[in-house]
């Protein structure tokens, strides 16, 4: 089994906190779980070889995404979302629409 590379993410990491306190969102990483350079708990329905190899980064992105659209009413375990997870969290809001696909 492949693990995650550990890298240096700390330009990124103020941008997310940042982003945690202004949004109100919190520590929580309730969509993936994830330890700062250990492990990741993605959900029994998600690809778990694609997440074990993911960089804090976009986990955390993914579960900043995650609580955006829950603070929204929305839970994204039950909806088609496609979330670009090459940009920096002040670069996609998580406010897509479900089944809609951005540009790519």
């Amino acid at each position: 089994r492949e693990q995650r590379k550990v890298t240096d993410w700390g330009r990124c990491e103020s941008r997310h906190q940042r982003a945690r306190v202004e949004e109100q969102l919190g520590s929580r990483r309730p969509l993936t779980g994830w330890e700062e350079g250990g492990k990741c708990r993605l959900p029994d329905f998600a690809w778990h070889d694609w997440g074990r190899v993911q960089v804090d980064r976009v986990l955390d992105l993914m579960d900043i995404d995650y609580l955006r659209l829950a603070s929204a009413g929305t839970d994204a375990a039950y909806k088609t979302l496609v979330w670009n997870l090459s940009q920096n969290v002040d670069r996609t809001t998580g406010r897509v629409k479900p089944g809609i696909c951005p540009c790519l």
